[in-house]
């Protein structure tokens, strides 16, 4: 068994972030993949016997999803991307360009960032969202990938139209607004606050 894909996770404790747990997916076969949550950080090469944590099997053919695990909503993948296509009824397609990394991998990686100009870029991406009467419900420097030095918002699958009540997903533990249950223009607003933090 190889890791096919991993990222940290993280909790907040009184105001900063803490490490909590690694996730890993896991590659068996051409089509077979599992999820674990490993309770301390991998070394790199790994030293770690995967046949002491729980496995649990993943039933998508692709699983670079690494969300999947954190929330009951990751369960239901199906309903998660359909959910992320009929945003607006506008969606004829889906076309998906891979960037390198994201905002998060770019600071852990000290690589050079200009913070100010990635806010500002942010934030008239979330400005446009919000005038089309969206709200993305789930901004944080894992769902924004660089393009170069520009920010590039992705992860749509908690964007609701202003008012709605949120569904299974809604927000990452941590750049949430506490309480929040429907989409409003402040839960934007408060994950681009912690962002500029």
């Amino acid at each position: 068994m190889e890791i096919y894909n991993q990222s940290e996770a993280f909790v907040d404790e009184e105001g900063d972030l803490v490490f909590d747990y690694t996730k890993v997916i896991l590659k068996a076969s051409e089509d077979e993949f599992f999820f674990a949550r490993i309770p301390h950080r991998l070394k790199t090469p790994p030293d770690i016997d995967f046949g002491a944590h729980d496995l649990t099997k993943i039933p998508v053919d692709d699983p670079n999803l690494l969300c999947y695990g954190d929330t009951n909503a990751s369960f239901k993948l199906a309903e998660q991307i359909l959910n992320e296509a009929e945003v607006h009824g506008r969606i004829r397609g889906l076309c998906f360009v891979k960037y390198p990394l994201s905002l998060f991998e770019q600071i852990q990686k000290k690589m050079p960032l200009n913070i100010r100009f990635c806010v500002q870029e942010i934030k008239k991406g979330v400005a446009h969202l919000h005038r089309l009467g969206l709200i993305h419900n789930n901004l944080n420097p894992s769902n924004i990938m660089m393009d170069a030095a520009k920010p590039v918002i992705i992860d749509f699958d908690s964007c609701k139209q202003v008012g709605k009540k949120l569904g299974l997903k809604a927000g990452t533990i941590g750049w949430e607004k506490p309480g929040i249950t429907t989409a409003e223009p402040e839960n934007d607003d408060y994950s681009i606050a912690r962002l500029e933090e």
